[in-house]
């Protein structure tokens, strides 16, 4: 078993990643998305520029590797997705 690490933020770096797995393996079969951030910051101080790091990594993240992914799994028999910030093991 490989772990890679992407900028899940970024389309052409999830884009890549899946390219250079097809490449390895030809085929996906699981996503696990287990990127995610908090903010130490009380609620009322959290700055906008903050937020949107959080929203970028925890929802476009995960918005991005399923759409980037999906497109691989049309007419597939079968696939799975995984989306726990804190994978149990």
């Amino acid at each position: 078993m490989e772990f890679l690490a992407c900028d899940t933020t970024s389309k052409p770096a999830l884009e890549k990643l899946l390219a250079d797995t097809l490449a390895k393996s030809g085929r996906v079969d699981i996503l696990v998305k287990g990127a995610g951030v908090n903010s130490a910051t009380p609620f009322l101080d959290i700055a906008e520029a903050e937020l949107d790091r959080v929203l970028a990594v925890n929802f476009k993240g995960l918005f991005l590797a399923c759409q980037v992914s999906a497109a691989t799994w049309r007419g597939a028999a079968r696939a799975a997705l995984s989306t726990s910030a804190r994978p149990r093991v």
